[in-house]
């Protein structure tokens, strides 16, 4: 059977924001079917992107940082990667990037998106940006979120007033850390069934910036259960 191909495209000169191109896809089709696999349960898994970051200008928002973040943990799990380079364009007045999702099978999906490159920006303190250099970085910063986006599915959280200038805080509840911790204990495989399984309710705690070393430790209790059962 035919392997599915990608056609070299550009996209087209249009006024506006965010232009992106029809997705693509590579591999065969045994390559494809393991990463939509592999992507739908990602998918299911990243749930939610956390608003983290506030413009006094236009308030609060998801930062680029926010969405990798939050793939970062199920896109490794399920044999997922992204790449975002910046290729060139037939105008300087556009950023071009093209976005890659691949799977460890070979296959990918990529999609090439343009932006103008701002005449100015503001920056999170509301100030204006006015170094050339920087105004392109902030502008590819931008398309790399909103590409990122429309290529995975994520949406940012909307409750309204949940960041406002500082992120709050999102913890494990005592009955939740007693329910993965007896999980860490029977290994990795079941770890991963809990959490998956309780993923609506502490989705939020288990992405907290200041939860991570609680994270990493049980991650690690789960490791060593399977290394001393084998």
């Amino acid at each position: 059977m035919k392997d599915f191909e990608t056609e070299e495209t550009v996209p087209s000169e249009t006024e506006g924001d965010l232009h992106m191109t029809g997705v693509k896809f590579v591999g065969t089709p045994e390559q494809i079917t393991k990463l939509f696999a592999a992507f739908a349960k990602a998918q299911a898994e990243a749930g939610i992107v956390m608003k983290d970051a506030t413009n006094e200008k236009f308030g609060t928002y998801a930062s680029l940082t926010s969405y990798v973040e939050t793939l970062r943990e199920p896109f490794r799990e399920k044999g997922l990667f992204h790449m975002q380079p910046v290729i060139d364009g037939p105008d300087n007045s556009r950023v071009y990037i093209q976005t890659i999702v691949g799977h460890e099978s070979g296959a990918m999906i990529t999609a090439v998106s343009s932006i103008p490159v701002a005449q100015k920006m503001v920056s999170r303190q509301g100030n204006e940006v006015q170094n050339d250099m920087q105004v392109r970085g902030i502008s590819i910063a931008y398309e790399r979120r909103y590409a990122l986006a429309a290529i995975t599915g994520l949406a940012a959280d909307d409750r309204d007033g949940e960041f406002l200038g500082k992120q709050e805080r999102h913890e494990f509840t005592d009955e939740q850390l007693n329910t993965l911790n007896e999980a860490t204990m029977k290994g990795v495989d079941e770890f991963k069934r809990v959490r998956e399984a309780m993923w609506p309710e502490i989705g939020y705690a288990y992405r907290d910036p200041e939860n991570q070393t609680l994270v990493s430790a049980m991650r690690l209790a789960a490791i060593k259960a399977d290394k001393d059962g084998s």
